[in-house]
């Protein structure tokens, strides 16, 4: 289990994007870009951007129309991301989409599946559902896994 996640900011490209209308973005989620509009990843094939780090008040979940900090995949920086419904069991996995009831990222077999997967980064820490983990986003990229 986590217990305060990895961070590294310093080189991150963050970029502000607005929450689609009727949407929540929660903190250290994969998001992608909808129509110039950020949405939550909620699927191992989506097209995902980015990790939502920050938002304009400091509060979460951002709503509608709110602006979040969004780094940005492929960025020399390291980020807190929200383990999903699967845990996240060890250093050096790789993290995708937890498409197991939309509720995170975990870890990633990749070469052993038939699935696109959209890998955000390697983990740097384990955790358990509902964990921050530090995830390194120049580790991030598409392949084929499980």
């Amino acid at each position: 289990m986590a217990t305060r996640a990895i961070r590294l900011t310093q080189f991150a490209v963050i970029r502000p994007f607005t929450v689609l209308a009727a949407n929540t973005v929660r903190e250290g989620y994969p998001v992608k870009n909808n129509t110039d509009q950020i949405v939550e990843c909620t699927a191992i094939a989506d097209t995902c951007l980015g990790v939502s780090v920050e938002t304009e008040d400091g509060t979460w979940p951002a709503n509608a129309q709110d602006t979040v900090g969004v780094a940005l995949l492929g960025t020399n920086a390291v980020v807190p991301v929200l383990t999903g419904t699967a845990t996240i069991a060890a250093v050096g996995d790789f993290v995708c989409v937890d498409n197991v009831n939309t509720n995170g990222s975990r870890s990633a077999v990749i070469g052993t599946g038939t699935n696109a997967l959209i890998v955000i980064g390697q983990t740097l820490q384990v955790g358990a559902a509902g964990d921050f983990v530090g995830v390194n986003l120049a580790a991030g990229g598409p392949c084929v896994g499980a």
